[in-house]
């Protein structure tokens, strides 16, 4: 799917598809079931985080030490985003309205921010505990985040002001997380619990997913369509991208502290 201008707007054009990431690369699946493709060869180096521009049809994914980019094409040409100012990148997040990414690294235990071709980046939050999953609500210009060391699911203006707490009770290994805006939910998977659970944006009305837990659990938020999978006890990595016009979201799961290791950021 690619949003086209019109106006001060933009349309969708085209398809949907999903974005899935593994040990191995990047594939394009159509949700129309006409095609299902490698688009990216990462070789030893595991993706981990997982974003989507529509604007430019242009995909970001992180692996340990570099954030990277190319157009949503079969064998596509790989370029080098970021490789200093942070250590790894857990989470990804496209700001698609306002160019930047976004980026969580629990080494650093800071939220960075670039503008999108790489420049301008900067630490926006600094001396967090473990950030991981991050999710953007672009409308209303917040931001929000898991953290798997202090159990909380938090949020922030997108300039990095009014930090707040918008879950806590109950929370343990939050890792994959997705925003539903139509309904004003926010759902997170529990990694040590192996539960969904979804909250009101305000941070009310925490609910839990009475489902049985599975060996090899899949779930998916109705809206937002965030897919998530895990596979063992330690990993590894699976994203997924659903890249349509209402959903645009990523998640992603690994138990934590799995990890040793370097960045720098920007936003408008």
């Amino acid at each position: 799917m690619l949003l086209v201008a019109s106006g001060t707007q933009y349309k969708e054009s085209g398809s949907a598809f999903l974005l899935i990431a593994q040990d191995d690369g990047i594939r394009q699946l159509f949700l129309d079931g006409s095609r299902n493709v490698q688009i990216v060869h990462s070789g030893n180096a595991s993706v981990i985080g997982l974003g989507y521009d529509p604007v430019t049809r242009t995909m970001f994914w992180s692996t340990f030490g570099n954030v990277l980019k190319a157009e949503v094409v079969p064998n596509a040409v790989t370029h080098k985003l970021l490789r200093d100012g942070f250590i790894v990148a857990e989470g990804l997040a496209v700001d698609w309205t306002g160019r930047n990414l976004y980026l969580t690294d629990p080494k650093m235990k800071h939220i960075m921010v670039c503008k999108m071709d790489g420049s301008s980046c900067y630490s926006l939050l600094s001396g967090l505990g473990h950030p991981r999953a991050i999710q953007l609500d672009m409308v209303n210009r917040y931001m929000y985040w898991t953290d798997v060391k202090d159990g909380t699911i938090r949020k922030a203006g997108m300039d990095g002001t009014n930090h707040d707490v918008v879950a806590m009770n109950g929370v343990l290994w939050p890792n994959a997380m997705a925003l539903d805006l139509p309904a004003g939910r926010l759902y997170w998977l529990d990694a040590n619990k192996d539960h969904a659970f979804s909250i009101k944006l305000d941070g009310t009305d925490q609910k839990h997913s009475r489902a049985k837990p599975l060996p090899t659990q899949h779930s998916r938020a109705t809206h937002t369509r965030n897919h998530w999978a895990r596979q063992g006890t330690q990993g590894p990595y699976f994203s997924f991208q659903l890249c349509d016009s209402n959903s645009l979201t990523h998640s992603q799961r690994q138990r934590p502290g799995q990890y040793s290791g370097r960045s720098g950021t920007g936003i408008s």
